[in-house]
């Protein structure tokens, strides 16, 4: 299945495509303590990404839904720094990262 994961490296975000399977309770036995809904799934392909396990809550179905939830990310990031630093932010400043975010196909 294609599917999108977030990742975030100091300042830089990227979204990218990888093609996952999900893991079977024959494979690990933990999946059975997941909710319902909930699944691990390996990552096939973009080889970078080879053999390392997501849990559902990483992986993301479509490049919006991901645009969306960095900046939900970027907004908590904001207002931590404002809670602790009084650091104040503007929509400008979310909008000017969120040009800044590189999309990755496979």
């Amino acid at each position: 299945m294609r599917k999108f994961i977030i990742n975030v490296k100091g300042e830089n975000y990227s979204i990218i495509e990888v093609e996952c399977e999900k893991i079977s309770l024959i494979e690990d036995y933990t999946i059975s303590y997941l909710l319902p809904g909930e699944y691990k799934a390996r990552i096939i392909r973009p080889v970078t990404y080879k053999n390392n396990i997501y849990f559902s809550h990483s992986i993301i179905n479509s490049i919006d839904d991901a645009k969306k939830k960095i900046e939900l990310i970027i907004k908590s990031k904001f207002e931590l720094e404002l809670a602790k630093y009084n650091k104040v932010y503007t929509e400008l400043d979310i909008n000017n990262i969120l040009l800044g975010i590189q999309i990755v196909m496979i």
